[in-house]
């Protein structure tokens, strides 16, 4: 009186784990495609922010120019108006650049992240 009604455990472990394996192959798959399309989009966006960046890097040079030659109207030489507004950029840079080295010593100084790991590691040795 055993005769087999339908399919027996083995197969359907068998099934449920052939299943599952295309389960998370497909969920892999579909991550993968999101990931792509994601890069794909930002690429694309990302286009539009160089494209607008050049043109106010051109913007400011002409305003840059400008600013010289209304110093120049004002009565002072054509290349002082341009020295004036090269000494303006350079202090700007010259503080633009004190300013990055403080904040590279900020970073460098903290070990936050390595300290927390010591801690961590010392707390689990002396358990």
């Amino acid at each position: 009186m055993s005769e087999k009604s339908g399919p027996s455990l083995a197969d359907m472990i068998n099934s449920v784990t052939q299943d599952v394996s295309a389960l998370v192959r497909g969920h892999i798959e579909l991550a993968k495609a999101e990931v792509q399309e994601g890069a794909v989009n930002i690429a694309k966006s990302s286009i539009f922010f160089i494209v607008a960046v050049s043109f106010a890097h051109l913007a400011s040079i002409f305003a840059l120019v400008a600013i010289a030659f209304g110093i120049n109207s004002v009565g002072l030489p054509l290349w002082a108006s341009f020295l004036i507004v090269a000494l303006a950029l350079m202090i700007v840079a010259t503080l633009f650049i004190v300013a990055g080295k403080k904040r590279l010593k900020r970073l460098k100084s903290s070990h936050r992240t390595v300290d927390a790991i010591v801690a961590t590691a010392t707390s689990i040795k002396t358990l």
